[in-house]
C-alpha cells in the first residue's frame, strides 16, 4: 500500500476500491484504514497509521476517494496560549 503524508494531509492509493468498501476509523491518534469485506483481486488489507498529533472531538478530518486516491485532510492545529503568572 502507498501512501504519503504532507501539508496535514493522508493520500493513500486504493486502486480498484469504492468509496463503500473502506472503513477509516479513529482512536485519539491511531487512524486505521480497512477494507470492508474481501475483494477476489484486491484482497483484504488493515492499515494503522499513528499520528504524530491527538484531534479533539470537534476536530473531524475531511475523507475522499478520486481515482483510486484516498486522501484524509486533517484540520489545523489548534495553537492554546499559554499565559504566564
Amino acid at each position: 500500500m502507498e501512501y504519503s503524508f504532507e501539508d496535514n494531509k493522508l493520500k493513500i492509493n486504493l486502486a480498484g476500491f469504492k468509496k463503500e468498501e473502506i472503513l477509516i476509523e479513529q482512536e485519539e491518534n491511531l487512524l486505521t484504514i480497512k477494507s470492508a469485506k474481501e475483494l477476489k483481486t484486491e484482497g483484504k488489507f488493515k492499515q494503522p497509521f499513528l499520528l504524530q498529533f491527538n484531534l479533539s472531538k470537534n476536530q473531524t478530518p475531511k475523507a475522499s476517494l478520486e481515482d483510486g486516491i484516498l486522501t484524509i485532510e486533517f484540520p489545523p492545529k489548534e495553537k492554546t496560549k499559554i499565559e504566564i503568572n
